[in-house]
């Protein structure tokens, strides 16, 4: 995360998911526009106590539009999170939400933002902390697909976890895992060539990390 000229070290792991109730769809869609979108921040190189967590909304339409976010996570203060923005036609606006939302760690849970909107926009999810920033731009849930390859990377220099995420946006989505380095997950050790099969339901969210070599 902090230097660019680090060696790395690749791993590439393929990922099925079958959603139920979901129709599959083939083709890939490019369309990052859309009304509603489950997002989530994976766990970043740095320490919790300085992260900051943005997520910023952009309108593209000539009428105003109200988002509403909100989230199913009981925060430590007995809360959870939600907020209603109004977007001006054109405009964007910023929206930070609690650092409680990180996801640490190979965990279930439901640190996931629901984003709903009564108009089409984008949505980028930014993460900032010392030394390090994430961010991405996230695919709507009407654009989103089965079948994903995905590749992270482990610094030599600063010994940090290799890491994905996944949000499902409906109950009973199975999602299968074929490894290509070894991971632990509730206490159970996977190895390169395993298949890891995860239940999800609407809203939650699955983070698998590894700090194998290869």
């Amino acid at each position: 995360h902090t230097n660019i000229n680090s060696s790395f070290l690749f791993c590439v792991i393929s990922i099925t998911i079958l959603m139920g109730g979901v129709s599959s769809q083939n083709d890939c869609k490019s369309n990052v526009l859309g009304e509603n979108f489950v997002i989530g921040f994976p766990d970043n190189l740095g320490s919790i106590q300085s992260n900051v967590l943005h997520i910023l909304l952009v309108s593209f339409n000539t009428e105003p539009t109200e988002v509403k976010l909100s989230s199913q996570f009981l925060l430590s203060d007995g809360t959870t999170f939600g907020s209603i923005v109004q977007l001006q036609p054109g405009d964007y606006e910023r929206v930070v939400v609690p650092s409680e939302l990180e996801i640490i760690g190979s965990v279930k849970s439901y640190e996931t933002i629901l984003i709903e909107s009564d108009y089409k926009i984008s949505v980028y999810a930014i993460h900032l902390e010392d030394y390090t920033t994430d961010g991405y731009l996230a695919i709507p849930v009407e654009n989103l697909g089965n079948q994903y390859v995905v590749a992270t990377y482990q610094s030599t220099r600063n010994n940090g976890n290799t890491l994905f995420a996944i949000f499902a946006t409906v109950d009973n989505t199975t999602v299968t895992v074929q490894l290509t380095t070894e991971v632990t997950y509730e206490g159970i050790n996977y190895f390169r060539g395993d298949t890891l099969t995860l239940e999800l339901n609407e809203y939650e969210a699955v983070q698998i990390q590894s700090n194998a070599a290869s």
